[in-house]
């Protein structure tokens, strides 16, 4: 009888001292966890793991050989929009050789950040769930523990709009408007209250140069036949761009123009030079359009030569 009281005394003990036990394996919590989202990239992040230790107190690494203490171990539950990159990484640990395991072991102290590299896959907010389960010692005793986490991940944000293309016919230094464009360094250039005339380009030049042998053949009281067309070749260049016949019939560049064109020459070259008198005979044999403003302008002076020789 006096055997069984006492069996029971010891049993109702630890039943009263398990609470107890439990409560401060509860209140005891050497390491703290926190977790914050980094963005690297436009479509990448970090998901980053952060433990601060109590003094004292040191955490294991992911990388243990078996037969020691619990590794950190760090279970990422599959999340719609986002991949994962690799594996949790760590900085490096400190090693030592533990006697209480008889091993060597890798551990941090203070603090440490695990973090996780992903890639975004979508352009709305993603929540990243899981947990971790890790052990900590100090010298007398170890804790294992356990901690979910959570992080909020944006989404990519949406591609900016590609830049419009510049204008081709800016780039060759011609405007819109059929004039040379006159460029920023063309403005530094000027003197004070002057402006400096943009650089002539082929076009203009041609222009200047069919202006040059008109104005010889003006005072020189030279027949229309002979004298270059008004419709000369202009600054402006569309690319492109489609010649149409004029209403005019009897215009240079009229439809009666293309059809002698054709039929006596054998082509339809736009814009094409042709020296001809009243009788329709060749002063100098016909050419098209030419950006060398040398061998153009000789081509004009020499039909004005065999005009004055006829």
């Amino acid at each position: 009888m006096k055997n069984r009281t006492v069996s029971n005394l010891v049993i109702l003990f630890f039943l009263f001292l398990s609470p107890v036990l439990s409560v401060h394996a509860q209140m005891l919590e050497p390491v703290k966890w926190s977790f914050k989202t980094k963005i690297t990239e436009a479509n990448t992040a970090e998901l980053r793991f952060i433990a601060n230790i109590d003094k004292g107190w040191h955490l294991y690494s992911q990388h243990l050989a078996e037969g020691g203490p619990m590794p950190t171990e760090f279970k990422i539950d599959k999340t719609a929009g986002i991949e994962l990159m690799g594996a949790v990484a760590e900085p490096k640990p400190e090693e030592i050789f533990d006697t209480m395991f008889s091993m060597k072991v890798q551990f941090f102290n203070t603090a440490v950040t695990f973090f996780q590299k992903i890639k975004i896959l979508t352009d709305k907010p993603v929540t990243v769930k899981g947990v971790l389960t890790f052990q900590t010692c100090n010298d007398e005793s170890c804790i294992p523990g356990e901690a979910e986490f959570s992080f909020e991940v944006p989404g990519v944000k949406a591609a900016a709009q590609p830049a419009k293309p510049v204008s081709t016919t800016a780039d060759k230094g011609v405007a819109p408007t059929g004039k040379p464009a006159t460029t920023p360094s063309t403005q530094a250039l000027a003197p004070a209250g002057k402006s400096v005339e943009p650089a002539a380009t082929p076009e203009t030049q041609s222009v200047k140069a069919l202006q040059e042998v008109s104005e010889k053949a003006a005072s020189a009281s030279v027949p229309a036949a002979l004298q270059p067309a008004a419709t000369a070749p202009k600054a402006e260049v569309k690319a492109n761009a489609e010649i149409k016949p004029a209403a005019n019939k009897d215009d240079f560049n009229g439809k009666k123009n293309t059809e002698i064109q054709t039929g006596k020459f054998g082509t339809n070259s736009q814009p094409y030079y042709v020296m001809l008198d009243a009788e329709g005979t060749l002063f100098v044999s016909p050419r098209a359009y030419d950006l060398n403003i040398a061998t153009f302008k000789q081509f004009l002076d020499a039909g004005l030569e065999a005009y004055y020789k006829k």
